[in-house]
């Protein structure tokens, strides 16, 4: 049974926090799990590899006083998070709605989880800003210090305006 959007962000954050903290690429996190992440996780895992560093950049630009090390490891993780889910939809928006990967159409059913690209690898499935940073800040909430999700939500909409997705 496939788990559920938040359970998937759960356990992308569990791994990429695990990569950050051991100081291992996430790759290799992912490819040392007895068992593959589920299908939405796999997706988020994907666009957190493929969009580093342009997450990183974003987060960098829109924390203008927060040195990277300042940040909290599980703040950090979650911002990353939230970042790769922008920038499907805003990738998403530029396509005409479906998400493109190597010329190919990724879109398909909103419920379906997500779709695979022509090298097999799943292609995230854009969800509305407000979902992206709502569940960002909740997993914030969650996981982190009671400042955090407040700051999370700040940086990510930041950056959603920056990206045109909210005013």
């Amino acid at each position: 049974m496939e788990a559920s959007r938040h359970q998937a962000r759960e356990q992308a954050l569990s791994l990429l926090y695990e990569a950050k903290v051991k100081g291992i690429s996430l790759v290799k996190v992912v490819d040392n799990l007895p068992v593959a992440p589920q299908e939405y996780t796999a997706a988020l895992i994907a666009a957190c590899h493929e969009k580093a560093t342009l997450a990183e950049a974003l987060i960098a630009q829109h924390t203008e006083n927060w040195a990277p090390e300042r940040i909290a490891i599980v703040d950090h993780a979650i911002l990353e998070l939230g970042v790769v889910e922008l920038l499907a939809l805003a990738g998403a928006s530029e396509t005409g709605g479906c998400a493109r990967r190597g010329g190919l159409s990724g879109g398909g059913d909103p419920g379906a989880g997500s779709a695979s690209s022509a090298r097999g690898q799943p292609v995230l499935d854009p969800v509305p800003a407000a979902v992206a940073l709502n569940e960002a800040v909740n997993l914030a909430n969650e996981y982190s210090t009671e400042a955090s999700g407040a700051f999370v939500n700040g940086v990510l909409a930041s950056i959603a305006r920056s990206l045109g997705l909210i005013t």
